[in-house]
């Protein structure tokens, strides 16, 4: 999966914190969150139990209890009318727990290769055998689309400042529902064994649309966001120097399954996120995602100063223009 750190909405549906109240095992409700990933060859699912115990009770670290054993079976099916002509499964793959509370000693995921096609139907398809309980859902992709501006990296360095926001053009895409814009920014960072090549996104806008606007949606970017945004994001390291390579813009688009979703993730209130689901005899998301990228620009000297010596970027320790560091 490409996990993009960016999207609010990835890291939620796969964030694991996925807890509703529930008092007797054999009740447990079946959660199950799912993008389909154009541009990834390896598909991922997310399939546990829900699980909170009563109010002072302690929440058991057992994995066991969070997830289905082995009488579990997933496959994704790609869809021509009412008939699968393509039938994938899915196999159990064990992964490292993440920081923070999470119950269990580590996470289960289901995952297979399998190439994703825009704007087609797929059905998910789980069957557990010693409940003989099938749950099931269907979306269809994103369709393609086309970031418009920016645009001509190899003339053109972006601009972020007080007085200038960057503006985003696209197409509009069959079947998307919400949109995210932002920038993958390159960067080196140096230290005393060599210099190494990274890259980090960085989430700027939400939308949440529900209308065509005609040929192009427009919407720009606040710049002194972004400067914030990537302070944030990346940790000061004293020892490290680091350097701006390049930047890409990046509008994400999802289907309307993950827009619902979003929307009430945003107005906090669980109960609504739990009325809300597409996945039939369970609850969670099954929806999918699409790309566009824009890539390769430099961005103005101005602008590299304010990187390496703003008010939300100055402890990350970037060189000027002229690659320097005051005080280095």
């Amino acid at each position: 999966m490409r996990n993009l750190g960016l999207i609010a909405m990835i890291l939620l549906l796969f964030g694991c914190d996925t807890e509703v109240d529930l008092i007797y095992e054999a009740d447990a409700i079946p959660i199950v969150y799912c993008l389909l990933d154009p541009g990834e060859e390896i598909q991922t699912i997310r399939l546990s139990k829900s699980f909170i115990t009563e109010q002072g009770e302690t929440i058991s670290d057992s994995t066991e209890l969070y997830y289905y054993q082995d009488d579990v079976r997933l496959a994704i099916e790609k869809m021509e009318g009412d008939k699968a002509v393509q039938h994938t499964e899915f196999a159990p793959v064990t992964i490292n727990k993440e920081s923070g509370f999470f119950p269990g000693q580590y996470h289960i995921v289901y995952q297979s290769r399998m190439e994703i096609a825009t704007n087609t139907v797929y059905r998910l398809v789980i069957y557990l055998e010693k409940e003989d309980k099938l749950i099931y859902a269907f979306t269809t992709t994103p369709g393609d689309f086309t970031i418009i501006d920016p645009s001509h990296p190899e003339v053109r360095a972006l601009h972020f400042s007080v007085d200038h926001n960057p503006v985003f053009h696209w197409t509009p895409s069959e079947n998307v529902h919400i949109y995210q814009l932002g920038f993958q920014f390159n960067y080196y960072e140096t230290d005393s064994t060599g210099s190494l090549l990274k890259s980090l996104l960085v989430p700027l806008k939400t939308i949440v649309l529900q209308n065509n606007p005609g040929w192009f949606y427009s919407f720009d970017i606040n710049s002194t966001k972004f400067y914030a945004s990537l302070g944030s994001l990346l940790d000061a390291k004293p020892e490290v120097l680091r350097s701006f390579q390049s930047i890409d813009a990046i509008v994400i688009a999802g289907g309307e399954e993950l827009a619902v979703h979003f929307q009430l993730e945003k107005e906090g209130d669980p109960f609504r996120m739990l009325d809300y689901s597409n996945i039939q005899n369970g609850i969670g998301v099954f929806s999918g995602i699409g790309y566009s990228y824009s890539r390769g620009f430099r961005i103005t000297d101005q602008s590299i100063d304010s990187l390496a010596y703003g008010r939300f970027t100055h402890e990350l320790n970037f060189l000027d223009r002229y690659g320097n560091r005051k005080g280095k």
